[in-house]
């Protein structure tokens, strides 16, 4: 046995950490002797300490308040752990050398029962999803139990169980502080950067494996469920947002997999991009994930704080490895999620959520968080017969997916989405003499889908620039403005963007100034163009749908709650002005058009739109093609 191991299994009380990496050191686990230090900022967390090349963090939720987002302040602090020492352990060594420790767990219960949490999920659809605050809105409750006569010995006895079960999640770590303990399995990369190139893991979609086991039907009739497939295609927007604020290029999409858990599995996509941010930057523009809070990221901050007086402490925030090197550095890290928070007197919490969205039935989504809970209280169980067949039904899994039935709708999955994010950013490149060297405005409504509507004017040959919208916006320097999308009623008179953008849109119309309106934006345009304003019910929230445009039918995603409906008198005397509708048999209006401005209630830059790109290109060519009476070719 190693000196260093030994040290810990005969002192489990000292600082240490466990960390498996499949994906890194498949076979191995790491070994850490810490430090323990804590601080208020992320900055100072990731600063370089010249006495060690490593550190492990763990960021707590409420750390989203360094993006200026709202959260619970309970009060958590970063725990930065310098590595003082570090070696590497087969699995099958560690798994011969950890105590196998026999313990009984008590007081087991939920902080809500089933019924208090379906109240939560039918009030969040009902007054956040069904007002137009977002598409999707992740809820949690904790799991509460007390290991009885608690000693930190069990510690090891749980990790070389929780090891034996999740080996092939994304890390399974145990991390004791010295004042509490973290112990867990997270399915999911947060991100990382690695010789300059940033990665994040998009994973949602939820199959709980049935009592008898996985089935081929029962895996299709999961991956063509529409409620499951536009979770994750939800999720996969926001985190394309994020790769696009630190990717130049923006971030390419990778095939669809499924992700094997020992109690349930899900679909998942890995995004890659190049980028010159820091590890500091990294972590704060990519806190909170979308798959833990939801979509848009601010507008859910905001829900959720809401919801969840509690707050979060560690759930839903990160557990990072940064190294520093003299010719790099690199991170690597995971979500905290499916952890358990152990204290020195063996209170045990256990965090669990799940992602409503307009269609979600709130006994489902409380039987999804016992699932997802349910691998780490095994754990603490005795080794029973159940969990060495959850090891079975995640190999079967993993079998499953070379069955041409499965790997067929896993590819048929990707056959209806955009080829533009599937593609890697040179190849998809392609400067247009129109856009070449133009200069366009993007304002943002508090929705960072601007950041992906820069990524597409860059790809054409144009020069994009992100703005929050706000009263004073100078549009005379630019070729075109893009008023962007936000959540929200686009009649809120107490909403001050609603009311900045449509001072905005009025400005650029009595200027005589080309610009392109999104989502809020096309509501408020139509708004001003005397149309009705209507709230649908159910929301087209994270929707794929096809529609006319023209001759030209389009698959494109939607993410609306309001809409605007055409009447046949108001688009009759607009027609004679030279403004054209698209509207379906509903009279659901999805795009105008004129010569000085147009707009689109769908995102056709969402990763739901399947060419996203060409739609731009129609829509925007001819206002690219006229000149502003204010703008900087006249000034």
């Amino acid at each position: 046995m190693s000196n260093l191991l030994s040290s810990i299994i005969s002192s489990p009380e000292q600082p240490f950490a466990l960390l498996y990496r499949p994906t890194v050191n498949s076979g191995e686990v790491e070994v850490f002797q810490l430090h323990l230090e804590k601080t208020d900022t992320i900055e100072h967390a990731v600063s370089c300490d010249p006495r060690y090349k490593e550190k492990l963090l763990l960021l707590p939720f409420r750390q989203v308040i360094e993006r200026g987002y709202s959260a619970v302040d309970d009060g958590m602090p970063i725990l930065s752990l310098p590595i003082i020492a570090r070696q590497q352990v087969s699995v099958s060594s560690l798994a011969e050398q950890l105590p196998e420790a026999s313990f009984t767990v008590d007081n087991v219960h939920l902080n809500l029962d089933d019924k208090q949490f379906g109240q939560r999920v039918t009030r969040l659809i009902e007054n956040e999803i069904g007002q137009g605050a977002g598409s999707n809105f992740v809820l949690h409750r904790k799991l509460r139990a007390t290991i009885a006569e608690y000693e930190a010995v069990y510690l090891l006895s749980l990790y070389r169980r929780l090891l034996k079960m999740e080996f092939s999640a994304y890390w399974v770590f145990l991390i004791n502080t010295g004042e509490q303990a973290f112990i867990g399995a997270s399915p999911e990369l947060h991100a990382s950067l690695n010789e300059g190139e940033v990665s994040m893991n998009p994973i949602s979609g939820t199959y709980p494996y049935p009592v008898d086991g996985p089935t081929v039907e029962s895996l299709l009739t999961f991956l063509s469920c529409q409620k499951e497939t536009n979770e994750l295609f939800m999720v996969v927007d926001e985190e394309l947002k994020v790769m696009s604020q630190l990717c130049e290029k923006g971030a390419q999409v990778s095939e669809l997999k499924l992700k094997p858990l020992s109690h349930v599995a899900h679909t998942e996509y890995v995004l890659c991009g190049e980028s010159h941010a820091g590890i500091a930057d990294i972590l704060r523009e990519t806190l909170p994930a979308p798959t833990v809070i939801g979509s848009p990221v601010q507008s859910a901050c905001d829900v959720v704080m809401r919801y969840e007086p509690e707050g979060r402490r560690y759930y839903s925030g990160v557990i990072a490895l940064v190294s520093h090197s003299p010719d790099q550095i690199s991170l690597d890290s995971a979500i905290a999620i499916r952890t358990a928070e152990i204290t020195p007197q063996g209170h045990v919490e256990i965090s669990v959520g799940a992602t409503i969205v307009r269609d979600s039935n709130p006994v489902d989504e409380a039987n999804e968080t016992r699932s997802k809970a349910q691998s780490l209280y095994s754990a603490m169980l005795p080794e029973t017969h159940r969990s060495l067949n959850m090891n079975v039904h995640k190999n079967k899994i993993q079998n499953f997916s070379d069955i041409p039935t499965i790997s067929d709708a896993l590819i048929n999955r990707n056959a209806r989405v955009s080829r533009f994010w599937l593609t890697a950013p040179d190849e998809r490149r392609r400067c247009l003499p129109h856009f070449e060297g133009k200069r366009v405005l993007i304002l943002d409504g508090n929705d960072t889908f601007t950041s992906m509507f820069k990524t597409l004017f860059v790809s054409l040959g144009a020069t994009a620039f992100v703005e929050k919208v706000h009263l004073e916006v100078d549009f005379k320097p630019y070729d075109l403005v893009v008023a962007g999308p936000g959540p929200g009623n686009p009649l809120d008179e107490n909403d001050r963007r609603v009311t900045d953008m449509r001072n905005v849109i009025q400005r650029m119309i009595a200027a005589e100034c080309p610009f392109f309106a999104v989502c809020l934006s096309h509501q408020i345009l139509s708004a001003l163009l005397g149309l009705l304003i209507v709230r649908l019910s159910p929301p087209n929230q994270g929707l794929q749908k096809t529609i006319w445009l023209g001759d030209r039918q389009e698959c494109v995603g939607f993410y609306n709650t309001f809409c605007a409906k055409a009447d046949e008198s108001t688009v009759s005397n607009l027609h004679k002005m030279g403004i054209v509708f698209y509207f379906d048999d509903d009279k659901q209006v999805h795009a105008i058009r004129s010569a000085k401005f147009s707009s689109v209630q769908f995102h056709l830059e969402s990763f739901l739109t399947i060419d996203g790109p060409e739609i731009l290109d129609r829509f925007v060519k001819p206002l690219l093609q006229t000149q502003c009476s204010g703008s900087r070719e006249n000034a």
